[in-house]
Formats: C-alpha cells, sequence, structure tokens
C-alpha cells in the first residue's frame, strides 16, 4: 500500500511514507503533527494486548522467572558501596594491564619470538575476558529493570561460553611445542594445564545451559520468538552472577600461571 496516511506508515528505508502523524498536504514543507490540528493520532495495537492494557495487565513483568537467590540479592542490598567500589578499582586495573599487555604483543610480534608472542597473547586474551564479565557483572548486579538484567546475563554467558572453548584450543599443540623452547618451559606448561582442565570441567558442568543462552538469543537468535523468550523468562540473573564469579575465579587462577610464564621470557623481550 503506497499511499500517504496508512495507521502506521512504512518501515523500508527506501519506499517509506509517512503515517497519520503528518498532514498530506505541506505548503510550508514542514511536517505539522496532527496534534497541532486537533485531531486523535490513531495507533494500531492488537486486540488482545490493547485489552490487557485496559485491564492494567503487565505482560511482560509477570512471565520473567522471580526464581533468584535471595541470599545473594541480600548481600548485594547490604554491600553495595563497597562492591561498587570494589568493581571501579578492578576495572581501573584490568584497563591499565591490558595497556601493558598490549604493548607487550606488539614488542613480541616484533621480535618475531612465537613462544613470547604465545604468552603476552593468552595474557591479553584472559585480560579482556575478565574486563567484559567485570563491566557485565557490574551491570547486571546493580540494575533494577528485569529485562536489561536478564539482557546483561545474556551477554556474559556468551563470553564465559565462548572463552571455555577458546582457552583450551589456545594451550594446543603449536602453543606447548613453542613454550617448551624456553626455560623451565615444561614446569610452566604442567601448571598450566591443571588450570587448564579446571576449565574444561568448567565447561563440562555448564556448557549445556550456556551454549542454549547463546544459540536462542545471544550470539545468534532463534528465529522462533517463543525459543528466544524462553530463555529471557526463564534466565536466573543471580544464577549467572554465580557463575561469573565461579568462571573469574578460573581465570585469576590461569593469569597468575601466565604471569609466571612472562616472568621465563628472555629479558630483552620485556616491554
Amino acid at each position: 500500500m503506497n499511499e500517504v496516511g496508512s495507521p502506521t506508515g512504512d518501515l523500508h528505508p527506501i519506499s517509506s511514507r509517512p503515517c497519520w502523524a503528518y498532514q498530506k498536504n505541506q505548503a510550508d514543507g514542514q511536517k505539522r503533527h496532527v496534534f497541532l490540528r486537533g485531531k486523535k493520532t490513531r495507533h494500531f495495537c492488537p486486540p488482545l494486548i490493547l485489552a490487557l492494557y485496559k485491564k492494567g495487565v503487565m505482560v511482560f513483568p509477570s512471565l520473567f522467572n522471580k526464581h533468584e537467590d535471595n541470599e545473594v540479592l541480600e548481600y548485594i542490598a547490604r554491600n553495595e558501596k563497597a562492591l561498587k567500589k570494589d568493581f571501579n578499582i578492578k576495572l581501573t586495573t584490568l584497563e591499565k594491564t591490558l595497556e601493558i599487555i598490549s604493548e607487550g604483543v606488539k614488542e613480541a610480534k616484533k621480535q618475531k619470538i612465537k613462544s613470547v608472542e604465545y604468552i603476552w597473547n593468552m595474557a591479553g586474551y584472559i585480560n579482556t575476558c575478565s574486563f567484559d564479565l567485570a563491566v557485565a557483572g557490574e551491570a547486571l548486579m546493580f540494575e533494577k529493570d528485569p529485562w536489561k538484567r536478564r539482557y546483561f546475563s545474556r551477554m556474559a554467558a556468551v563470553n564465559i561460553y565462548e572463552a571455555s572453548l577458546d582457552l583450551p584450543n589456545m594451550a594446543g599443540k603449536e602453543y606447548r611445542m613453542e613454550v617448551l623452547k624456553l626455560p623451565e618451559g615444561k614446569q610452566f606448561l604442567d601448571a598450566l594445564g591443571a588450570k587448564i582442565k579446571k576449565i574444561g570441567k568448567f565447561k563440562s558442568d555448564h556448557a549445556f545451559w550456556l551454549k542454549d543462552i547463546r544459540l536462542c538469543c545471544s550470539a545468534h537468535r532463534d528465529q522462533q520468538l517463543s525459543e528466544q523468550l524462553r530463555i529471557v523468562f526463564e534466565i536466573e540473573p543471580t544464577k549467572v552472577l554465580k557463575i561469573m564469579a565461579e568462571f573469574d575465579n578460573l581465570l585469576n587462577e590461569l593469569g597468575l600461571i601466565i604471569q609466571s610464564g612472562l616472568e621465563l621470557l628472555p629479558k630483552k623481550s620485556y616491554v
């Protein structure tokens, strides 16, 4: 329908046409809203939704899963000021650390020493993952809006799922062969392997749930609305917070091992 004055207009970027909110004839070339002419604006709304709205029924809030961990919520409420301070310190530290690691990666590439590059690169991956989780965690912890809380929960789930897959792959055969060339490289790899194994266990414990979130309405969107909303309405933000804390602890443990690996590098490779 290509006529001016249809109920909703047209969202097509090229063949768009004005809706009833604008006059058909505009002598001055300016858009004038209907209310300036004393006419009522008409809106499209499905009859069922309109009927529920008139009865004062809020559709979405009643569908959200309300089975959250009250102990977690109470802990956040009691310690909000201290937690916000801790987040501020952590985010500042992660940002400064990332600047150093970024320079380390550049220098490693410049020197063309693979073992150096691999260790710096994994350090950077761990740092950026922890950085993203801290940002999502802070937003999730203090947000009140139910949809926003579940949005941050979904983003965190995607980050965790991808990292639980990537980190074991990053410490694969080529990585090990190069790091073995460093003094005490074997001892470092043994310690690294123990932490990677813990991440593997974490993945097996949580992969199905995290992957479901990722595929339905995060990194990928299911074309069926019912599947998207199933995730949104069923997800428990406090459960996500606990899983985020668990995975961040694993990242911290792995980060300490990587830091010991940086001490094995030739002095000239430091930034």
